[in-house]
């Protein structure tokens, strides 16, 4: 979360056997192969000390560590005492990517994210839009994967999308998921079934 730099001084240094980076004489030692191999002690410790040394200074850099990788699971979100403040504390701190899924509270996890969402402007929002929601479905009201519940048509599976984006009130989902699979139906199917959600405009993409 630091970078050393050199402020440009009359003669600026030339570059030394660190690799380091000459550009207006500033020098970022994050790219000396040596810095990269010190733990973060060491490196502050590093940094501390050429903020005491003439032409140098300690910055810290903001925002290095990008969060929207990072996907928040929602599996136990009806259970939280104020789960809309988890997740305001999750989007402001850079989180954008979120796991829901119809059985996630017996499809309360949606709503509480629904709820959410309509609070930061809805549909149509700038929250909306930075957000990826991922969402499963496909095994109706099964939680664990029975092998004789009732098999998935291309009917029961559009209510499923159709009841999450009500639950969640948005217009399309980023991923749709399959939550189990079901070897009684063949993988053609299934892809040609997932495909036709994503030409009637339900889904932008899904997978397993």
């Amino acid at each position: 979360d630091i970078s050393i730099k050199h402020f440009p001084q009359t003669d600026c240094p030339k570059q030394n056997s660190h690799q380091h980076i000459k550009t207006n004489c500033s020098f970022s030692i994050q790219q000396s192969n040596d810095i990269r191999k010190m733990n973060r002690f060491t490196f502050f410790c590093l940094a501390l000390y050429l903020s005491n040394t003439a032409g140098f200074s300690a910055v810290k850099k903001a925002h290095t560590h990008s969060l929207d990788k990072f996907v928040i699971g929602t599996a136990a979100l009806a259970k939280k005492d104020n789960p809309e403040l988890f997740l305001d504390a999750a989007y402001e701190r850079g989180f954008n990517t979120f796991d829901l899924a119809r059985t996630y509270g017996g499809g309360e996890s949606e709503r509480i994210f629904g709820r959410w969402l309509a609070k930061h402007g809805g549909k149509g929002s700038e929250a909306r839009q930075n957000l990826y929601i991922i969402t499963k479905g496909g095994m109706g009201e099964d939680k664990y994967g029975d092998p004789n519940r009732r098999r998935m048509t291309l009917e029961s599976l559009k209510k499923e999308v159709h009841e999450s984006l009500k639950s969640l009130d948005i217009e399309i989902i980023d991923m749709y998921m399959l939550h189990r699979d079901d070897p009684r139906i063949d993988v053609g199917t299934i892809v040609d079934w997932m495909n036709i959600l994503i030409e009637e405009g339900h889904i932008k993409a899904w997978g397993k």
